[in-house]
């Protein structure tokens, strides 16, 4: 699996440069923000799918 990054920098071109924890009130993702973790897009080459896995922050 290849981690292509944060789910919420893919939302609009200004979004890397945005305050993550506001992003992550309205990102849709449940509890993002007070579970502590950072929703991620990977994609595997060899199937060719995309997933969404959640890395714990620190």
């Amino acid at each position: 699996m290849d981690d292509i990054g944060k789910v919420i920098d893919r939302f609009d071109d200004y979004s890397p440069y945005e305050d993550i924890d506001m992003q992550k009130k309205s990102d849709g993702i449940k509890d993002d923000l007070v579970n502590h973790i950072c929703p991620h897009l990977v994609f595997c080459p060899e199937c060719k799918r995309e997933t969404i896995i959640y890395i714990k922050e620190k």
